[in-house]
């Protein structure tokens, strides 16, 4: 039987005997719009396939609807694989556990979440997406590459990170990235990178100080952090950065082939 046929079988299964809900996945703030949410990990390991996964040791209900789960070979998809191992994001775990990121470059095959999902309304979907990630792990994943977040994660990261603790943090699902100005370098492009993951717009801040970043972290982790919990940020709209004593005009612009963002983001100037 294929890992897809496997896992479908399963998630009908679990279904019809349903999973337990938490209320720390639910969107107290939940507002329609925004776009379905997009979920993206790579997963490489040694594999024994069909992946199983357990209704009450991984507390998932398999992948959401819209997301599919791809076994891949490093053999077959050399090319892709070779794509995603180059890159700061890459570069960045290399340096960080050089160990784990020789075992992923060698990995003979890999578990592949990819797909957007319209049932947002609450955060099970991505309760039983990081209940799946941790089954393939479980089952000889290496490490994990959330290609929206921009972070590869080793086993024990994404078990103490994601699956352990029963709620979402926004800290650990989005990335924060900081680029300075080619015209001026005392000032620096301040954005999150995986919002899409949420069915929301990613936030950017431009003409930033560096004696400000800590006032723009709190100000894009909050908002950041209210989108997570449904609430929809919409053009016009005017936020505030009390730590600096600012209120800024949001600008919605569509980024869906901006490198930066492929995904919808929200803009301010800060002067």
């Amino acid at each position: 039987m294929s890992i897809q046929k496997c896992l479908t079988s399963l998630a009908l299964l679990l279904s019809v005997f349903g999973c337990s809900a938490s209320s720390n996945w639910s969107r107290p703030k939940f507002e329609s719009g925004g776009t379905a949410a997009r979920i993206a990990y790579f997963i490489p390991g040694t594999y024994t396939f069909p992946l199983t996964i357990s209704k009450s040791k991984h507390r998932s209900e398999g992948p959401p609807s819209g997301v599919k789960i791809v076994e891949e070979s490093r053999e077959k998809d050399h090319k892709d694989w070779e794509e995603l191992l180059t890159g700061f994001v890459s570069r960045d775990f290399e340096k960080r556990d050089k160990v784990t990121f020789e075992k992923v470059k060698f990995a003979p095959n890999a578990v592949t979440l990819f797909g957007e999902t319209d049932d947002t309304k609450s955060l099970n979907y991505l309760r039983s997406t990081i209940g799946v990630v941790q089954a393939a792990l479980d089952a000889g994943g290496i490490a994990v590459y959330d290609l929206e977040g921009y972070r590869w994660y080793t086993p024990s990261e994404w078990k103490e990170k994601f699956f352990d603790p029963d709620k979402p943090k926004i800290q650990d699902q989005i990335y924060l990235l900081v680029n300075p100005n080619d015209d001026d370098p005392s000032l620096f492009y301040a954005h999150t990178q995986g919002m899409r993951k949420f069915g929301r717009a990613d936030l950017a801040l431009k003409n930033v100080r560096e004696n400000e970043f800590p006032a723009i972290e709190n100000f894009l982790f909050s908002n950041s952090d209210d989108q997570m919990r449904g609430k929809v940020i919409k053009d016009g709209a005017k936020l505030k950065i009390y730590e600096l004593g600012k209120e800024l005009t949001i600008k919605l612009i569509d980024g869906d082939n901006n490198p930066l963002f492929n995904n919808n983001y929200l803009e301010a100037t800060l002067r």
